[in-house]
């Protein structure tokens, strides 16, 4: 009677814990339902991130990857590396990624792939200043890009971990809880059920056509995005957040994380290579101190005897790109720009570090004085209720400019008549045409005009 007692006790206690496991289970299941219906109501995704992590893990292969931010999968072709090299390239690049998360998304990859080689791009603007401060909230928002997508594990709990406050757990967590002011907005709750209802959505499709049903922009394999785009002249201002402070220098939590992933790839035996794509010459004159940058990063690449390349110093003369028509806008080329781009980048990061120095100059403004001279178009920032315009050229003053205003309201005027003076200013609300005529002091009658909206 003992033993049948003692049987029928562990017998309920069993049943017990069954019972509670059940239930807990349950409530887990029924709460990762209805988070899982809050986010597909609420959350407003970047298509194109969430297009990469689907592809990314129905990867089977990858021998070599391109880590780094939108300039990534815009201006590498990975199917014309896929030819040149024999192996399977791939672009894992997040719009604006920070170090900390491409630290994070290589250690997702190393768990998924037996990498052979790295190449980590170092865009300029979200690796200095403000914008480079991989703790900061600017810096949270573009890692929701990889938190949001990462498949659930050690290494993304780790991330979160470390990538925010306490006070910004939840939101990084549970997505939806972002969009807590649109609980009762009908119109974007409706908004958003036809976009993830549509077809493109369910199969993961991102296509852009002209009229005779040609893509102009789409997302293909291989994190490549295909891009027909090209710059207007007219459009050529580019916008610049000036921080004056600290541009041109890589903060120290950055730098630690440039540390870390040089190192997580050494003790994992795979080749890195650090690299800067080219962008357009308006945006690279934009920039506060770009050669401190540049030497920044190079002196960490020194220390860990590993190859840096900055295709912003490459000479025209081996790497001709720097026109219009390459690019989609100031920081990315389009596809056209990508095909001219690729195989040059693979033959020097695929070459002899001594001879690959031939192609590339100390300084960028070593650089642009080897070019002819040339105005490129304006680039500003604002001031108050003015906006502070530069003309962007590779001359400090060898080059006159006439500054002619088409005004949307009010009559054409001249703000400036022939002079080496760059700088000027208009109201921000002041809209309309800007016309600059440029020409070489020794070669008046040869002038070239850019026709720029304001």
């Amino acid at each position: 009677m003992i033993h049948s007692s003692l049987f029928t006790s562990n017998s309920n206690r069993i049943k017990v814990h069954l019972r509670r496991t059940v239930t807990v289970a349950a409530v887990l299941l029924v709460l990762l339902i209805v988070f899982r219906t809050f986010d597909f109501l609420y959350v407003k995704e970047d298509n194109w991130t969430r297009i990469l992590w689907h592809n990314y893990y129905k990867t089977e292969n990858i021998d070599n990857v391109f880590l780094g931010s939108s300039h990534v999968h815009c201006d590498i072709d990975p199917f014309i590396l896929d030819e040149m090299n024999g192996m399977e390239n791939f672009n894992m690049s997040i719009p604006f990624m920070r170090l900390n998360g491409a630290y994070y998304v290589l250690k997702e990859m190393t768990g998924d792939h037996e990498l052979k080689n790295v190449y980590l791009e170092l865009y300029y603007v979200p690796s200095t200043g403000k914008q480079g401060d991989v703790m900061s909230d600017v810096s949270l928002q573009w890692n929701w890009y990889i938190t949001d997508h990462m498949r659930f594990s050690i290494n993304k709990m780790q991330f979160i971990a470390s990538m925010c406050r306490k006070d910004k757990y939840l939101d990084t967590l549970f997505p939806f809880i972002r969009y807590r002011e649109h609980v009762f907005d009908t119109p974007y709750i409706v908004e958003q059920l036809a976009l993830k209802t549509s077809d493109d959505y369910k199969n993961y499709k991102l296509r852009y056509e002209d009229e005779n049903g040609e893509p102009t922009l789409e997302y293909r394999d291989k994190g490549y995005h295909y891009n027909l785009g090209v710059m207007p002249e007219y459009t050529m201002a580019y916008f610049r957040e000036i921080d004056f402070q600290t541009e041109g220098v890589m903060p120290p939590n950055t730098e630690a994380y440039l540390r870390k992933i040089i190192e997580y790839c050494q003790e994992k035996n795979i080749n890195i290579t650090l690299f800067i794509n080219p962008i357009y010459e308006t945006q690279i004159l934009s920039t506060i101190e770009y050669d401190s940058y540049h030497q920044q990063i190079l002196a960490v690449a020194d220390e860990y005897e590993i190859p840096f390349y900055d295709f912003n110093l490459c000479k025209s003369e081996y790497l001709d790109i720097m026109h219009r028509e390459n690019f989609a806008d100031a920081g990315h080329l389009n596809s056209v720009g990508a095909e001219l781009f690729t195989p040059f980048l693979w033959k020097v990061v695929s070459g002899d570090t001594g001879t690959n120095q031939k192609y590339f100059c100390e300084s960028y403004e070593e650089k642009i004085l080897l070019d002819d001279p040339e105005t490129y178009g304006l680039y500003y920032f604002y001031d108050g209720d003015m906006r502070k315009y530069t003309i962007a050229s590779n001359r400090k003053t060898e080059i006159e400019y006439k500054i002619t205003i088409l005004p949307e309201e009010g009559e054409e005027r001249v703000l400036q008549d022939f002079s080496v003076n760059k700088e000027f200013e208009l109201h921000r609300d002041e809209h309309g045409m800007l016309m600059v005529v440029s020409r070489l002091k020794t070669q008046p009658d040869q002038q070239h005009t850019l026709e720029i909206k304001y």
